[in-house]
């Protein structure tokens, strides 16, 4: 699954997605992201490496600059089927 996003400056993104129970299954540390239209890439699976059920998940990127600001905050949804 592809999650595009674009930022406005260089940031470091967080990535956490979500059941629909707000059970946190994925919580990617930082990376650094220059500025321009960008993706990050889900394999579909759990933190433990298990592919996770069929099912709409929700999905939160965060963005923050140099200084630590949050900048953004992406929110949306993704299907694995």
């Amino acid at each position: 699954t592809t999650i595009s996003f674009t930022l406005s400056e260089s940031s470091t993104v967080k990535l956490q997605i979500a059941t629909s129970n707000n059970e946190t299954i994925v919580r990617e540390g930082s990376a650094g992201f220059s500025s321009g239209a960008r993706t990050v890439v889900w394999d579909g699976k759990d933190t433990s490496g298990k592919v996770v059920a069929p099912n709409v998940y929700t999905y939160k990127l965060q963005a923050s600059d140099s200084a630590d600001n949050i900048s953004s905050i992406v929110q949306g949804t993704v299907q694995v089927q």
